[in-house]
């Protein structure tokens, strides 16, 4: 149970990495994540990887930021060193005070500071008043992580 489990977590990132890094329109990526991710928490509601899922489809494809920090926030607690449920150092920027997010953001890191994702979190630097601290951690993400972008889309 648990491999078919963690299957379907794996399709719910996937769709989810097909919407930030490909072509695939939004709509469609959130909408296919967020049956897997429902499907994941079904077969097991106990594993972190499972929990946080629904949180990364609630806050990214329905920017429903108090639902998404609480399922983040569940998966932190089965976990503390779980990589997306680090995430919620962003939620909490979308529901309260940018410092308060910013906090998150650095206990994100002391759990798992090699995660690229965690590190590029310049915006709520930046909102923060502190740009020269969001330049620099960027370049620290390009210098380190080159191959972490977007890809661009021309019309």
């Amino acid at each position: 149970m648990i491999r078919l489990c963690q299957a379907y977590v794996g399709m719910a990132d996937t769709y989810d990495l097909l919407r930030e890094y490909s072509t695939m329109p939004d709509s469609e990526a959130y909408a296919r994540a967020i049956v897997a991710a429902r499907k994941a928490v079904e077969l097991d509601d106990s594993l972190a990887t499972s929990a946080s899922r629904p949180g990364l489809c609630e806050w990214w494809g329905k920017w429903d930021f108090v639902d998404g920090e609480k399922e983040f926030r569940r998966a932190i607690e089965l976990n503390p060193k779980d990589p997306i449920a680090a995430m919620v150092c962003q939620c909490a920027c979308g529901t309260r005070a940018i410092s308060e997010g910013l906090e998150e953001n650095n206990k994100a890191q002391e759990r798992r500071s090699y995660s690229h994702s965690i590190l590029a979190t310049s915006l709520m630097l930046f909102n923060a008043g502190k740009k020269e601290e969001a330049i620099a951690l960027l370049k620290e993400v390009e210098r380190s992580a080159p191959e972490f972008s977007r890809p661009t889309t021309t019309s």
